[in-house]
């Protein structure tokens, strides 16, 4: 490694806001890939773009500089930078994966061709916000490689490590009047898993290598995405527009400052990377967070698409499930799940499908159905008794 090439493909938010601005602060050279032709013309001829970084200090903007693009579409420009590139990146959502990987398999099979010796290696990352981000990913491109040989020699010289992404970035107009401008928060993070590299690879500045990816995700998932997902809830059940809005209710922070409690109990419990006074610094930036008025995150966003957070490998049930496994009562947790199932948002799909299946097969069946336990599941009943309580 060695060229200071990064190819991140997506040239969205988070490609921008996240991986973009990792990669080039640390001077590395960043090529977004992108089917947007408008928005590669934009960042090729700016050479960089701003970013609207808001904390509950209030806003400043950051230019990020040294980046180029090309079209995903031009297969023989995505080729060349895949066989020059010290990583490539993507954040392109994880329906796409299958889509960009052909191109991948082809790039990496011509480096495989074109290079030699320790010129080989290459570290690629998945930033999609789902579990085996880059396995997935990997899968995809191993698929699509012409032969065993080509795909033992990829597998030999390639990194595919893991992920855990973060960084908001909400539905809302930065304030730069900017075509390539967003708006962000002042915390990220970008980790990728030790386990999945096959060399050391230089020092990243933001990019953290960690030893148990595992207890980082869990970490996460628990502690982030489950209470800002209740949050959402019980925020649009008593009618606040936006999370922090919803953190301003002092019932509604009892009930998270609850969960958060219940969450890092598990989490200690069943993690031994992570340890009492570390889970509290990460709540405590969680809550942060949540507190951030210049976000204006509203609470239909984060609530949004409730199946696939009410199932059992999810935010909230699953810590659930791991602190009734504990002997404990998760009250909050509880409480949280059946606001999700009371969620019914007008421009959310799946909380209609929720609704519609509660109405026609009732409430238990429909926990069963979503959450994918069993209808005699002690959880089940737990969230049963709450909705009729």
């Amino acid at each position: 490694m060695g060229s200071g090439e990064v190819l991140q493909i997506g040239a969205g938010n988070i490609g921008r806001a996240l991986v973009g601005d990792i990669m080039a602060s640390a001077g590395l050279h960043v090529t977004f890939a992108d089917v947007a032709q408008d928005l590669i013309d934009h960042i090729n001829a700016e050479g960089g773009y701003p970013i609207e970084i808001v904390s509950l200090d209030g806003s400043n903007t950051k230019h990020v500089e040294g980046v180029s693009a090309i079209s995903s579409l031009d297969e023989d420009a995505m080729v060349e930078k895949i066989v020059n590139a010290d990583f490539i990146t993507t954040a392109v959502g994880a329906g796409i994966l299958p889509r960009v990987a052909p191109t991948l398999a082809k790039g990496l099979a011509a480096r495989m061709e074109q290079r030699s010796g320790d010129d080989l290696h290459v570290v690629v990352v998945a930033c999609e916000n789902m579990e085996r981000n880059t396995e997935t990913l990997r899968d995809h491109i191993l698929e699509a490689l012409p032969d065993d040989e080509m795909r033992a020699k990829v597998l030999a010289n390639v990194s595919f490590p893991n992920a855990a992404v973060d960084r908001i970035v909400p539905n809302t107009a930065s304030q730069n009047d900017h075509p390539l401008s967003v708006i962000t928060e002042d915390y990220f993070q970008l980790a990728i898993d030790a386990n999945g590299l096959l060399t050391d690879i230089p020092e990243v500045g933001g990019l953290d290598v960690v030893a148990d990816l595992e207890a980082t995700l869990a970490q996460k998932l628990f502690t982030l995405n489950g209470a800002h997902a209740a949050t959402a809830y019980w925020g649009y059940l008593k009618g606040h527009p936006t999370i922090d809005v919803a953190m301003g209710d002092d019932s509604i922070r009892t009930m998270v400052d609850g969960l958060m409690a219940e969450v890092s109990q598990t989490l200690v419990t069943n993690y031994p990377s992570i340890t009492a006074e570390t889970q509290q610094t990460f709540v405590d930036k969680v809550i942060r967070r949540f507190l951030n008025p210049y976000l204006k995150d509203e609470t239909s966003r984060v609530g949004r698409e409730p199946k696939r957070k009410l199932s059992k490998t999810d935010r909230l049930v699953r810590p659930a499930l791991r602190a009734l496994e504990d002997g404990a009562t998760p009250v909050n947790l509880l409480a949280a799940i059946v606001a999700g199932f009371r969620f019914n948002s007008p421009e959310d799909p799946q909380s209609q499908e929720i609704a519609e299946a509660i109405s026609t097969q009732g409430i238990q069946a429909t926990v069963a159905e979503v959450t994918g336990l069993d209808a005699g599941h002690p959880l089940v009943g737990a969230v049963v008794a709450g909705w009729e309580a």
